[in-house]
């Protein structure tokens, strides 16, 4: 048989890899290509310098590559590599693992220093329109390390089904979920045949898990870093549907994004399963909230109430405040929710971003110490209740977070007193001011013009 070919070349810079030498690779190779062969044999077969022979059958005898046979002359025949090689891959599949798990936190925090930076620029960045939504969904799906969550309602599933789009969302999404972990959650709150037709097309491409929570925008987290919200919506000037994202990258509400998927992990279930219970209609809708909302009724009427009486309007704000404080200790103790950062302006922009979570509202809370004003802009086109709502210059958005803000505010030790509320319908903006101190100010001083 001629030397080694040229095919083989590439197996023994394998071995090579594995540790062996050059000539152990090739005596090897030879021996496992024509079974049981002398040294004479092998010299000729593999090319080989016979002074070079022993010391290498000897070395691969002790990796137990070859068994040495008693015969004369001596003999050698090539062991089965599997098992043996097999071992050896072993350390070296551990470090290639540990290098990966290091090129994705080398990674990380390089995301982490370009995000930082640009967060000292940027609280958000606004994202509009259908095509540039799905643009940065893609983007953010490609940059993962780790973990891609989503929670989807109705108009998030539409978006990752529709056709032009594919490319650059489904298909790389179904890509990278062989590479990083892809969680995908669907809320729904339309059980029309075709919402279901579209859940039950997702859940053939990805794995979805279905969950009965109640969200008012969709809602993407990578690597526990950066949250889109996204949604289709109606603009109020024209009614024209168009998809708006808001990209947030801030500690506290990525964190506490992070909690919220955790939690859905626990209480979802598979929508294969899940679909032909959504087709019967058996699932209650938006329990999670009831309570909330139960409360702000009450607050509600009982307002409404003293309003029709003559009470004093300072004490219907204090309906609030109470319906508040019930609210906050409710999720503390019965959902477990924390909603208490570690600063009240880091819980304020937690707060904020809820409002456009759940309700899909954009609204931006700012406190300044100095002057002791807390300030609740809400802008944009507003919901029904909500222009409602300023209209009739409630003290509090219409909302369960609303409650919540005013027994944050208490919990942090603030007594508040509501200012102003004033809705500049052409410019589409609610405004409303509190005033928070520690001791009580006397009322005159309250009312006091800023």
């Amino acid at each position: 048989m001629p030397l080694l070919s040229r095919d083989q070349g590439p197996l023994v810079d394998a071995l090579m890899k594995f540790g062996l030498s050059e000539y152990e690779a090739m005596i090897y190779i030879t021996l496992l290509s024509n079974g049981p062969l002398s040294v004479k044999e092998i010299t000729v077969m593999s090319g080989v310098p016979r002074t070079k022979i022993y010391p290498a059958l000897q070395h691969l005898a002790k990796w137990q590559l070859v068994s040495l046979l008693p015969e004369k002359p001596l003999k050698a025949k090539a062991n089965p590599p599997d098992k043996i090689l097999a071992e050896r891959l072993k350390p070296l599949e551990a470090e290639i693992k540990q290098l990966k798990k290091a090129v994705v936190e080398l990674n990380r925090l390089h995301r982490a220093s370009k995000v930082r930076e640009a967060a000292e620029k940027h609280e958000f960045w606004v994202i509009k329109s259908e095509a540039k939504v799905a643009s940065k969904i893609g983007e953010l799906v490609s940059s993962a390390g780790e973990e891609v969550c989503f929670l989807l309602r109705e108009d998030g599933i539409a978006l990752l089904l529709n056709n032009k789009y594919y490319n650059e969302v489904l298909l790389r999404l179904m890509s990278r979920s062989r590479e990083v972990h892809v969680a995908v959650y669907s809320s729904l709150t339309d059980f029309s045949g075709e919402s279901l037709d579209k859940l039950r097309l997702l859940s053939e491409l990805l794995e979805v898990q279905y969950v009965d929570y109640p969200v008012s925008t969709n809602l993407c987290l990578v690597d526990g870093r950066e949250l889109l919200l996204f949604k289709r919506e109606s603009r109020w000037v024209d009614m024209k549907t168009d998809y708006v994202g808001a990209l947030l990258s801030h500690d506290f509400t990525v964190n506490f994004a992070e909690s919220l998927f955790r939690s859905l992990s626990q209480r979802s279930r598979p929508a294969k399963q899940m679909l032909s219970i959504l087709e019967s209609h058996w699932l209650s809708f938006k329990p999670r909230m009831s309570e909330a909302m139960l409360l702000f009724s009450q607050a509600m009427v009982m307002s409404t109430y003293q309003a029709l009486h003559g009470a004093k309007n300072g004490f219907s704000f204090e309906v609030f405040k109470a319906a508040g404080k019930r609210l906050l200790e409710y999720l503390d103790q019965k959902e477990k929710l924390k909603l208490i950062g570690p600063t009240l302006e880091e819980t304020l922009k937690l707060l904020a971003s809820f409002f456009t979570i759940y309700d899909g509202v954009p609204v931006n809370i700012s406190y300044d110490k100095s002057s002791q004003l807390l300030t609740l802009e809400v802008r944009g086109d507003l919901p029904a209740i909500y222009r409602e709502a300023a209209f009739r210059e409630l003290p509090v958005p219409p909302s369960p977070i609303g409650l919540i803000m005013l027994g944050v505010l208490e919990e942090f030790g603030y007594n508040i007193f509501h200012l102003k509320s004033s809705f500049d319908e052409r410019e589409g903006t609610w405004l409303l001011q509190y005033r928070l101190v520690v001791q009580p100010l006397e009322e005159k001083e309250l009312l006091s013009p800023l």
